[in-house]
Parts: C-alpha cells; structure tokens; sequence
C-alpha cells in the first residue's frame, strides 16, 4: 500500500512539472516559448485546470464519464468553440465574449438551419455581425449575456473528464509499476538464492583449505617436536661421548639437509595448494556460467513448455468435438440396435427356450471342442519340435481318455489343460532319461567284454597278463560302481515323483471336497 502511494504522489508531481496536465496524458510536445500552453488548430491555448483540446477522442472519452451527448450536435458545437479559447472564462475581455457569443449563435443557428456569421479572432466585432438583422440582434446578445456562464459550465464538465481521466491514467500506471517492482523483487529473490549458493560453495572450499592447512601445521609442528627430540638426545650423546663427536656432527649435518629437503617440500606443498585455490575459483566461475546457461535453457524450455501447451488444449478442444459427435453415433447405433434386438426377441423367442434347456449339452459340446483343438496343437508343436513316439503315443490316447472320463463322469474327475501338459512334458522327461540310462548300460556292458577280449589277446601275444588287464580292471569297476550310483539316484528320484503325485492327488481331492460339499457327501455315500 505504501509503495502504491509513493507511486502515485510521484505521477501527480511529474503531471504537475509538466506543461499541461492534458500534455502529460496525450503525450504531445510543448513549446518552450509558453511552458503553459496548448496548440490547437494553430491556437495557443493556456487554461489553468480546464480542457484544452478539441480532439475527437477525448470528446468521446468525456461523453463516456459524463452527461456529454456526442450525438448533439449543439452540445458537440459549443464544446468545440469552448475549446478555441485561449484564455480562462474569467479572464475574458468583452469583445472575446461577443465573438465567444456570436460563435455560440452560429452553433445554434447551425442546428436549426439558420443562418450563420463567420466569426475568427482576426475579424473584428463589426464583421462578425456586419450582416446581422433585428431578431438575429437580440438573439446575439442573449447569447452573449450567457456566454460566460455557458464557458463555466463546459468547462467544468471538460475539467472534471480530464480529471477522472487523468486518475485513470494515474491507477493504470500505479498498476504497472507495482507489477514491474514485483517482477524485480522475484528477480532480486532469484539473484540472492545464487548468490548464496556461490557463497556456501566458497565457504565450503575455504573450509576444506582450512583443513588442508590445520593438517600442515601439525605435520610441521610434529617435524619440529622430531626435531627438538633429536637434537635433545644429540646433546646429550655429545656429553656422554666426546669421542664420538665427528660421527654426531656428520649426523646432524644429515638432519639438517633432511630438514632443508623437509622445508623445500612443504614450500612446494603450499605453492601446490594456492595452484589448487586458483583451480577451485576457476571451476566456480565455470560452474556459475553453465548455471546461467542452464538457467537460459530451462526458460527456453518453458516457452516451448507453455507453446505445446496451448497446442494441447487446441487438440484437446478437437477431440472433444470429435467425442462429442462419436456419442451422438454410438447413442444412435444403440437405439437401432435395442430395436434390433427387441425385434429379434420377439421373433426368435423359440431358440432361446431351447438353448436354456439344453445348456448342459452346449457346455460338453464345448468342453470337447476344447479338447479337439489342444489334441490338434499337440499333434502340431510335436510333430514341429520332432517328438518321440511315446510322446505322441501319449497325446493320442490321453486325450480322447480325458474326454471319455468328462463324459462319464463329469468335470471334476478329469483333468484340465494344464495338468495334461505337465503329464506329457514328464513323460517325455522320463522317456530321455530312460534312454540315457539305456545308453549308460550299454556302455557298461560293452566295457565288461572288454577286459575279456583283452586277456584272450594277451594270453595269445605273451602267455600272461601285463599291467594294462590290471588298469582295466579298474576302469571297470569304477565304471560298475558309477552305473550302480546311478541307478540308485533313479530309483530315488522315481520314489519321489510317485509320493509327491499322491500328494498332489490328495490336496486336489482336499480342494474340490472344499470346493463343492456335493462330492464331499458322494465321497462318504460311496
């Protein structure tokens, strides 16, 4: 509020250093000969606090805050002759308030299609009126004798518009300027936030420097208490041994390079970090350029942002039409199709009382389809995937079985689609790994004749055995003892399957007892 009234103290002080408060609003250029006039078709025009112009504009602006009718022309007339003068209605002298009259009387005279007198301020009185009759006369100095409180009260209409338009201008700019000064607070706003953050990332850096340094001091306060020690126990070698006195001399001047080396390092460590301080202050000055570019980017962003926007809710407003016109289809579609179907009730009625009969029938014709299109992608998947016979043995007498069971039984006593699968995925499963096992045996008893064969050739070459009958015996047996394992872990895998399809058996019964009392109690009848 405060900053409202500053604003707008500061506006009326700048319209009142200016020419004109009318100057001010209109923008026009005034002349430094008269700093309080107004041209107006070639008229200098000074009016303290009154209207000086004849624009069409303002006129119209007046008739909007005022009782102004623009559709009068008198009325439009006499403001516009008002307008001529160049000087207050108080300050008039008599021969300008004749022609002001006479100008008026024409005004008049033009309305009712009189008669007029051409009447400037170059012409004297006498040739305003020069061609003026008896009644033309006396109206002339009626109208003259109400000249002046004709001036006054235009005036002050014309005052009073200006004045309301002045305050317009005045809360308009106040508006303006409250909105650029919000503007360059959130901006102000923006710029601190960076600034802090540069700060925080400076004193960051002068923190971690402020280590680097504490540890410096105790490294060197360290290498001097080293030092000292060393010097101390010198001292007191050197009183303890005169005799060694060269070699203590050599060692302290060896101490003393080393503290030199010690010293030209931490030199050079210290010109290493400043390094290190310059590199940090050129990445936060390159930091602080790609935020601003950053920042740049994110506007553009925005903009584009706030485009698609506007491209959205144009699409969104054309699909909502297009909706609009696919309800009013569908609704139709509906109708035609209710009527459809009420048609199609009433005449095929017959059909529906025979399929409700017959549902359970449809449910087993389905049931069966369902089983002749597993049975038909069975045969293909196998025969694409190269099957064995037992797999597709299987697949062509399971099937049809299941099927016969649905029908004897009903759906609770054969198996769905998935068990089936399962059921032809282990079987084929298990017909490989009888095969492999086949394959293991034969390779046992292939490996049995072997030894045989060996000896007879050995007894036939050399009369009696060698080391080889005795590796391959072992072969062999090793052989035997692996073939052995093996089938042991078959005969345990075999046990395992069958227990744990008795257990599926029973928690599938367990199910479908819960799943529907009927078989519960068909269960207990049996």
């Amino acid at each position: 509020m405060n900053v409202t009234s500053l604003i707008i103290v500061t506006c009326v002080l700048k319209c009142i250093q200016a020419s004109s408060i009318f100057n001010w609003i209109w923008n026009k250029p005034h002349s430094p000969e008269d700093s309080n006039g107004l041209a107006v078709d070639g008229i200098s025009i000074s009016i303290p606090y009154e209207s000086m112009t004849d624009d069409e504009k303002f006129l119209q602006e007046v008739a909007k805050l005022t009782h102004i009718q623009l559709s009068s022309p008198l009325q439009l007339c006499q403001h516009r002759v008002i307008m001529k003068i160049q000087n207050s209605c108080s300050t008039l002298t008599e021969e300008e308030l004749a022609k002001l009259g006479v100008n008026l009387l024409n005004c008049q005279s033009a309305v009712e299609g009189r008669k007029i007198f051409p009447c400037s301020e170059d012409m004297s009185l006498k040739q305003c009126t020069t061609d003026m009759d008896a009644d033309m006369w006396n109206a002339y100095h009626l109208m003259s004798n109400r000249a002046r409180a004709v001036c006054y009260a235009a005036r002050n209409v014309q005052f009073r518009a200006l004045t309301e338009l002045t305050i317009n201008k005045l809360m308009n700019s106040a508006q303006s300027q409250i909105q650029a000064l919000s503007s360059l607070k959130e901006s102000h706003e923006r710029l601190e936030l960076h600034t802090i953050e540069a700060f925080s990332s400076l004193s960051s850096g002068n923190k971690i420097l402020l280590e680097q340094q504490k540890h410096l001091e105790n490294a060197q306060s360290i290498a001097h208490k080293l030092v000292t020690n060393n010097l101390r126990q010198l001292t007191n070698e050197k009183a303890l041994m005169r005799s060694g006195h060269t070699l203590l001399a050599s060692i302290t001047r060896d101490i003393e390079r080393r503290l030199e080396k010690t010293n030209r390092e931490l030199m050079d460590q210290a010109l290493e970090h400043q390094e290190h301080h310059q590199e940090l202050l050129k990445d936060l000055m390159n930091i602080r350029k790609e935020s601003q570019l950053i920042w740049d980017k994110i506007e553009h962003s925005t903009n584009r942002i706030v485009d698609q926007n506007a491209d959205v809710v144009a699409q969104y407003d054309q699909t909502l039409e297009k909706l609009e016109k696919i309800n009013d289809t569908v609704y139709f579609i509906w109708n035609v199709t209710k009527s459809m179907r009420h048609e199609i009730d009433e005449k095929l009625g017959w059909i529906t009382d025979y399929i409700g009969k017959t549902s359970e029938q449809l449910h087993k014709i389905y049931r069966i389809s369902l089983h002749i299109i597993y049975l038909l992608a069975a045969m293909v998947v196998a025969a694409f995937l190269n099957a064995p016979f037992l797999t597709r043995a299987t697949i062509i007498g399971l099937i049809p079985l299941n099927i016969m069971t649905f029908l004897k039984h009903g759906i609770y006593a054969c198996l769905d689609f998935t068990s089936i699968t399962i059921l032809i995925f282990f079987i084929t499963a298990m017909h490989y790994v009888m095969l492999g096992i086949q394959q293991l045996l034969i390779t046992d008893i292939k490996m049995k004749k072997l030894p045989q064969e060996i000896n007879i050739i050995n007894c036939n070459a050399y009369g009696e055995s060698t080391p080889a009958t005795g590796i391959v015996s072992i072969t062999i047996r090793r052989s035997a003892r692996f073939m052995k394992s093996v089938h042991n872990i078959y005969q345990i895998i075999i046990h395992q399957l069958i227990h744990l399809k008795g257990n599926i058996h029973f928690f599938y019964l367990e199910y479908l007892t819960i799943a529907n009392p009927k078989i519960k109690s068909s269960r207990h009848g049996r």
